[in-house]
């Protein structure tokens, strides 16, 4: 049984529960204190089941992220779990953000009342206070009060617009790569690369097609795929295998695994379906590619760290006498002489 591992799920499944805690907690309270003088109750109790109902579709969300596929109660796409994430998320940035306003006011209330406590002789010639003497400032508490309101709303209007707009919004950037003593028949050679699709509740099999549509439309030379096909353990590799087969280059399509396969351990998975699929995902691997009667070298490696990169550098070098030396990985720790990351 591996113990480390039990204890790091433990420990993260922990963390999140308490954050899930202490999040909906203030949440629900500033909700209930909102309605409290509301004054039909249909709706105050409507409003504050609904946010139960919500919160409770979280808990379920999370939980049944941590069962096996076969025990679980959401499919695996399911709009359901990606709403209950954003969510979560979402409340949980908010939760911060109102959180280091709170702490702001705290500082400005201290900071203020530092003089008046080092000035010991104003406090011996001072009178007895009066009501009229506290008066409360209301520039300073509307600012906070305001400031407060908007560090709670951003978070959950960019996360609704990100979803809603920036998810789907997909370009084509064209970057032109200068390598030093390229062969000129490889001059002019172009790569189209897709990475980080994560198909998984957020991004649906439609979406993934349409990324794919228009990598074709650039009519490149070759294609790479540079890691995260997904998300988790519970999102389907076999069905973005599926879509990405689709990629259409004449010198063949080729991929490596980003470091969400290594979380998910479906690295060895994704090779299955890339050979499956007539594509071929490189693991510390090269392959000799021939463009215009040149040859170059293509080397793909899984995800690296910093650390590991130098050694992954050497054993993926291939064998010498080739003109060129092209590396694609997810991290940009690993380069040759030529190379293209995420």
């Amino acid at each position: 049984m591996n113990w480390s591992w039990i204890l790091l799920r433990s420990s993260i499944a922990l963390t999140i529960l308490g954050l899930l805690f202490f999040s909906q907690r203030f949440w629900y309270r500033s909700l209930w204190r909102v309605t409290a003088n509301w004054g039909r109750l249909t709706l105050r109790v409507g409003l504050r089941l609904l946010y139960l109902t919500g919160l409770l579709l979280i808990i379920l969300t999370l939980a049944d992220n941590l069962r096996p596929d076969r025990g679980r109660i959401l499919p695996s796409h399911s709009p359901i779990g990606a709403l209950a994430g954003l969510w979560f998320a979402s409340a949980l940035a908010a939760y911060f953000c109102v959180k280091a306003v709170h702490g702001v006011e705290w500082l400005w209330r201290r900071f203020r009342k530092a003089p008046a406590a080092a000035n010991p002789e104003a406090k011996s010639d001072m009178r007895p206070a009066t009501a009229q003497d506290f008066v409360p400032d209301p520039s300073r508490r509307s600012f906070f009060r305001t400031a407060s309101v908007v560090a709670g709303a951003a978070p959950f209007l960019g996360v609704m617009y990100g979803y809603a707009a920036e998810r789907l919004r997909y370009e084509v950037r064209r970057v032109e790569i200068p390598l030093p003593n390229l062969p000129p028949e490889l001059d002019g050679m172009e790569i189209v690369q897709i990475s980080d699709i994560h198909l998984s509740g957020y991004m649906t099999r439609e979406s993934v097609r349409r990324a794919v549509d228009m990598a074709n439309d650039v009519g490149a030379d070759l294609a790479v795929v540079t890691g995260d096909l997904i998300t988790g353990m519970h999102d389907s590799m076999a069905d973005c295998v599926d879509e990405v087969r689709h990629l259409r280059a004449p010198l063949g399509v080729y991929g490596c695994n980003g470091n969400h396969e290594i979380y998910a351990r479906a690295e060895d998975l994704a090779e299955r379906l890339y050979q499956q699929a007539g594509m071929k995902l490189l693991r510390s691997e090269n392959a000799l590619v021939t463009y215009r009667g040149a040859q170059f070298n293509l080397i793909g490696v899984d995800y690296q760290r910093p650390q590991d990169a130098d050694a992954e550098r050497h054993r993926t070098a291939g064998p010498p006498g080739y003109a060129e030396h092209l590396a694609f990985a997810q991290s940009e720790h690993v380069q040759s002489r030529g190379g293209v990351g995420n």
